[in-house]
């Protein structure tokens, strides 16, 4: 499996700590992106003349996922690992922890245009967020 590389940009006020609880992006400078998915539909794969990049462990690999509220918000990434474990028994999340990841390779925002609609596609949310279900209702309430 093979996709985009792009860069990870973090929140830089030290005071406010790790807001990712230990995502992908609070380690990683940069990520592949390996595929796109819709509402109701199955992870695809990016077009071919995108898969260019193999995941490592210092590139892992993410999935460009549409917005929740799609008309209103665009799109973002998920670590492929967690994008089929939304909101288990176990752990909220993924959910946002307020890193962004982008590019300015011109197939970037092909893909935002050509899959979600967005005619510029710049950086996006990194939803690599997941806590206990105790610990997200303490953290929100």
């Amino acid at each position: 499996m093979k996709g985009l590389l792009i860069h990870v940009y973090r929140h830089s006020d030290p005071r406010w700590g790790d807001s990712s609880n230990g995502g992908i992006s609070a380690t990683h400078d940069k990520l592949v992106v390996v595929g796109t998915k819709k509402h109701g539909e199955e992870l695809k794969p990016l077009p071919r003349e995108s898969q260019v990049f193999t995941p490592t462990d210092e590139a892992p690999a993410v999935v460009l996922v549409e917005s929740a509220v799609p008309h209103y918000y665009g799109p973002h990434l998920e670590p492929l690992e967690l994008h089929d474990k939304h909101n288990t028994q176990e752990y909220a999340g993924p959910y946002d922890g307020g890193n962004y990841a982008g590019t300015s390779d011109s197939r970037w925002a092909a893909l935002g245009r050509d899959v979600f609609g967005h005619d510029r596609l710049s950086v996006v949310p990194v939803h690599d967020r997941t806590d206990t279900w105790s610990d997200y209702y303490a953290l929100t309430t």
